[in-house]
């Protein structure tokens, strides 16, 4: 990196801490060394946890301590005291250097508990730690608190954390990523931290040869950062986005009038994100950064861009679940329509071929009927013309005439019975005829009503049904948006290892 360096830092109390009045927890500290052949920037992120009472104390002292360390770790590699140019040695320096800040941190932690003993506003809050506290035990963890810093010194890009937050590093090829090792601890709002029984071991760190990598800026950002942008723990878009934005802000207004930007900026950052204390700090080369703002605006843009689609995505497919009950049930009244309709058609058509059928069987009776009665006028005139002969004083008549009188009396009578059952079915079939066509004409009635009722709801059905296969139309024609070649350029903002 060349001269031109700019350093800086900003912390700003949470738009819930005010509200809740509860004190800024956050510090953060940036230096430039007066040739300009070191820089250092820290932050420390006191816990919200009410057990950590003092915990924007406890930021306070690491930031203090990281600053001092790093300052003293900076004269030593300039002077030839110490020598990180290869693995090994680097590994070991570091080690020392992060050692060396816990256990500051530590000291001066202890000096203050001798200074200001555990009171009774620390133990009223301390949840499960109370006892423990009251035994003397773990005290440190009032001061509970993260660490991220980093120093540029040489040709040596060197960074520390433990805990959450992030730390972002931009390089003249244009890509950003994220160095430090991740510690899957840190997820949520839980954290690792300065007062863990396993931070000499859990402290994680990276060293970045400058020169091999051409590295143009470092930012390092609290939790108050990446918690201000939505699904952004896994890919980190969000912040990427932030300091490349900040960036673009930086080359844009000046160095000298950035520090009023970000006094602007930060609290409104926060009121409309994550709630959190925010800090921020940066090590910039102003220079390589110019010929950068370009593409940076472009991933800014693309960034915003794919977040407007997946806002449209999360609105869509919500307006297209709380459609879905509806689309079902208009759907199942259709379907319900349609069955009762069918039904009611199965039943009207039934009706008709009754109807029918005792139409048929009815003439079938009254053609009998008609016959037999033809019969009965014949047996009519036969016996009259009997009778007649009798009258005509054929008195002698032969018994043999007699029986046949007998017999033709006799088939009258049951030709007549004949004739009475056909007549009383006859009428029987007139009634269940009426009865039926009553009903037939009660049936085309409903028919009709259920006709309208299905023509309705298939109507309401298929106007809701456009509006809803519309937005899933919507909702697939954005996954096509996300996944297009214009996402390729937004992909550049995230780091293949972040």
């Amino acid at each position: 990196m060349n001269n031109n360096i700019f350093t800086f830092h900003k912390t700003v109390i949470g738009y819930r801490h005010i509200l809740e009045e509860i004190p800024c927890q956050d510090s953060s500290s940036s230096y430039n060394a007066d040739n300009e052949n070191y820089q250092i920037i820290a932050i420390g992120d006191g816990h919200g946890d009410p057990a950590c009472h003092r915990s924007a104390q406890g930021s306070y002292f690491v930031v203090s301590v990281a600053e001092k360390c790093l300052t003293d770790f900076a004269n030593a590699v300039l002077e030839g005291e110490m020598d990180i140019s290869s693995p090994r040695q680097c590994r070991e320096c570091i080690e020392q250097l992060t050692n060396t800040i816990i256990a500051k941190w530590y000291s001066i932690v202890r000096n203050d508990l001798l200074k200001n003993e555990v009171s009774e506003d620390d133990l009223s809050e301390a949840g499960i730690y109370s006892e423990t506290y009251r035994q003397g035990q773990r005290l440190e963890h009032l001061y509970g608190t993260t660490l991220i810093a980093a120093l540029m010194v040489s040709k040596y890009l060197i960074l520390i954390q433990q805990g959450d937050g992030r730390c972002d590093v931009f390089y003249k090829d244009g890509s950003v990523d994220q160095p430090i090792p991740w510690d899957e601890r840190c997820k949520g709002s839980t954290t690792t931290s300065m007062c863990d029984t396993d931070a000499f071991a859990s402290i994680r760190s990276a060293v970045i040869d400058t020169e091999e990598r051409g590295v143009v800026a470092c930012y390092i950002g609290s939790d108050g950062i990446e918690d201000s942008y939505y699904n952004n723990e896994e890919t980190q878009f969000g912040t990427h986005r932030f300091f490349m934005d900040l960036t673009c802000k930086l080359n844009e207004v000046g160095a000298e009038a950035f520090n009023s930007y970000l006094e602007d900026m930060l609290p409104e950052f926060s009121q409309s994100g994550s709630t959190d204390d925010v800090s921020i700090a940066g090590i910039v080369d102003l220079e390589m950064i110019s010929t950068l703002i370009k593409e940076y605006k472009k991933s800014v843009e693309q960034y915003d861009y794919a977040e407007s689609l997946k806002k449209r995505l999360e609105d869509a497919q919500g307006k297209l679940i709380s459609m879905t009950r509806k689309h079902e049930l208009l759907k199942q009244h259709m379907v319900d329509a349609q069955t009762a309709l069918q039904n009611a058609q199965k039943d009207h058509d039934f009706l008709k071929e009754q109807i029918r059928l005792l139409y048929s069987e009815r003439q079938e009776l009254s053609d009998k009927a008609d016959y037999i009665n033809n019969e009965l006028k014949e047996y009519r005139k036969e016996s009259q013309e009997v009778r007649d002969l009798i009258d005509g004083n054929f008195k002698c008549i032969t018994s043999a005439i007699q029986r046949f009188v007998d017999e033709v009396a006799t088939g009258f009578s049951e030709k007549e019975m004949v004739y009475c059952r056909l007549s009383e079915q006859i009428s029987e079939y007139n009634c269940n005829i009426k009865n039926t066509e009553e009903r037939l004409i009660s049936g085309e009635k409903n028919l009709n009503i259920l006709k309208d009722k299905f023509v309705k709801a298939k109507e309401v059905f298929t106007e809701y049904d456009i509006r809803y296969k519309e937005i899933d139309s919507e909702i697939q024609k954005i996954h096509d948006e996300i996944q297009s070649p214009c996402q390729e350029a937004y992909k550049k903002i995230s780091p293949s290892d972040a």
